[in-house]
């Protein structure tokens, strides 16, 4: 399964939308996701295991309880293997914005 298959199998039934990178669409209440990657444990001059940041965007308005979806993103992460994850709220007038960051490292 490659990684952004795991971020939505993981963050399935959390929100309705969940998307790589940008959301064009009307939801008021989404998740959006972007990774970096880094090789890792090198053998014989070549990585063998990558190892990936990943931030997790959760966007929600304004007068709405965030605490149920930030536990439940928290603990499905961590429950499918990602790191468990730091939380950044980076909430404006325009709406909530809850960052998620977390990390997952891959044998190749």
């Amino acid at each position: 399964m490659n990684l952004d298959a795991r971020i939505r199998t993981a963050l399935t039934g959390i929100c309705d939308v969940i998307v790589p990178q940008v959301y064009t669409g009307d939801a008021q209440e989404y998740i959006v996701f972007n990774h970096s990657e880094y090789p890792l444990v090198f053998t014989d001059n070549a990585p063998r295991v990558v190892g990936y940041s990943i931030q997790v965007h959760l966007f929600l308005p304004l007068k709405v309880n965030p605490n149920a979806k930030k536990e439940s993103i928290k603990n499905a992460l961590f429950s499918a293997g990602f790191s468990y994850p730091s939380i950044q709220d980076v909430t404006d007038d325009e709406g909530q914005h809850y960052v998620f960051e977390t990390n997952y490292n891959e044998a190749i």
